[in-house]
């Protein structure tokens, strides 16, 4: 039985690194639980297509959304309604899945995404390069989804 375990581990760890046509796997399909668990989030890059596909708890497609580029990392609000994510050299957006409507929210890449349980505010992380400086800086976004606040900032020393 640990035998059959340990493989089943070792399969795992060897699938997450399977490479399709130079892209890996986990950066074609990636998947979350959205709107306390009644909404499925995936979003997908096939052929530099990419989009945000919602489905309800049983499987069914409600929404499918074209977005402009390639996620890298991404948070789902919890009503489900918002997505904020991450891009590969194009900044961090925001998305309304309702409207479908993307908004950039800043030109550096966004991570460590965290929504308020209301939905109305997401809390993020950018690495910075300002003046030869590294800084860790996180950011509040309100609900009206323009207003950025820098809220706490740290600078990296060599």
């Amino acid at each position: 039985m640990n035998k059959i375990i340990f493989l089943i581990v070792c399969l795992m760890f060897c699938l997450s690194d399977i490479c399709y046509s130079g892209v890996y796997l986990e950066e074609i399909v990636k998947t979350q639980w959205a709107n306390l668990g009644n909404r499925i989030i995936i979003s997908t890059n096939q052929n530099n297509n990419y989009k945000i596909v919602i489905f309800d708890e049983s499987g069914k497609q409600i929404n499918e959304i074209q977005i402009k580029n390639k996620m890298k990392e991404f948070a789902v609000s919890p009503d489900g309604k918002k997505i904020i994510y991450s891009t590969n050299g194009k900044g961090t957006w925001l998305i309304n899945t309702e409207k479908t409507n993307e908004m950039q929210i800043d030109n550096n890449n966004g991570t460590n995404f965290q929504w308020s349980p209301d939905s109305k505010r997401v809390v993020f992380t950018i690495i910075e390069n300002l003046d030869n400086k590294i800084y860790i800086n996180c950011y509040l976004v309100s609900e009206d989804e323009k207003n950025k606040k820098k809220i706490y900032s740290i600078q990296l020393t060599p």
